[in-house]
């Protein structure tokens, strides 16, 4: 399923741990710009559909906290295969795909204005990245199916 993607992770270079305990110190400055210019975007409606504003704020912070391990560990097929799950679940939720092509290039920008040069680079291959295989994380979200787990006789009563 993830061989669809434009250009695969391995061709990601590694994250320095320099790059990602920059970018874990000035997470809370890329979370404020990136919430300030959400809630400035003029297509912020139809961005979120009909969602508040305090979910999208959730899901910033908790973007920044999963891009975080992902840079500590350079785990790029976990990223790959967490993107798709989180298409999916804020799709069925009403988000416009496009929310996440504006949240990775602000993201970019917040990264290049507040990371050292070195630093912003590596951390913006990933965006780049992301924008990049955008068309593809969609097909690959719709592709996933819910999972049906049968329960053991003994639990029926309690399920």
């Amino acid at each position: 399923m993830f061989e669809n993607l434009s250009y695969g992770v391995d061709r990601l270079n590694p994250i320095s741990k320099g790059a990602a305990d920059e970018y874990r110190r000035k997470a809370p400055f890329i979370l404020e710009r990136l919430n300030q210019s959400l809630e400035n975007n003029e297509q912020i409606n139809d961005l979120l559909g009909d969602n508040s504003m305090n979910l999208m704020y959730e899901n910033h912070k908790n973007h920044l906290r999963f891009m975080q391990n992902i840079f500590l560990i350079n785990d790029f097929e976990l990223l790959a295969k967490t993107i798709t799950w989180v298409y999916k679940s804020y799709y069925q939720r009403g988000f416009d795909y496009h929310y996440f092509i504006v949240e990775y290039k602000v993201c970019q920008r917040a990264v290049k204005e507040e990371l050292s040069q070195k630093n912003a680079a590596l951390i913006n291959q990933l965006y780049q990245w992301l924008l990049d295989n955008h068309q593809d994380f969609i097909s690959i979200s719709q592709e996933l199916k819910r999972e049906e787990y049968e329960v053991v006789a003994k639990w029926n009563d309690s399920y």
